[in-house]
């Protein structure tokens, strides 16, 4: 049996035992939605229900619904890596967040209080006889 059918099956035991966890506590949902799949019913039924077959034998005996579990296994992978980069770059954007606001308070902090900021400094007026020619 090959590695990606162990993550397959454990996987798939992970979610069985999940829905049945919280089937026992009064919520059947996840067992609901579990049931609304044909392969992941067939499996949970004949794996963890019935015990017909171990889960290594639902690997070999089933192999279109150990298919389409695989297919199902996979996307749940490409969203946990969706979900697991939105996280990391909240947390970057976050973090750079902090670092321009520290950055600025820095910056403010060692600028002199009673330096006037660059955009009031009045600008020498035309006429004023400044740099002008004597005649």
């Amino acid at each position: 049996m090959t590695t990606e059918v162990k993550d397959v099956l454990n996987w798939l035991d992970g979610l069985c035992e999940q829905a049945l966890t919280e089937a026992r506590g009064g919520n059947a949902v996840f067992a609901n939605r579990i049931g609304g799949n044909s392969s992941l019913k067939l499996y949970m039924d004949n794996v963890h229900g019935i015990k017909t077959v171990s889960r290594e034998q639902f690997a070999a005996y089933y192999p279109a619904q150990m298919k389409e579990c695989t297919s199902l296994y996979e996307a749940y992978l490409r969203d946990e890596q969706a979900n697991t980069h939105e996280t990391r770059l909240a947390v970057l954007e976050g973090k750079l967040d902090t670092l321009s606001s520290m950055l600025t308070t820095f910056i403010e902090a060692q600028q002199p209080a009673d330096k006037k900021k660059p955009d009031d400094k009045k600008k020498p007026e035309a006429g004023d006889g400044k740099g002008e020619g004597e005649a």
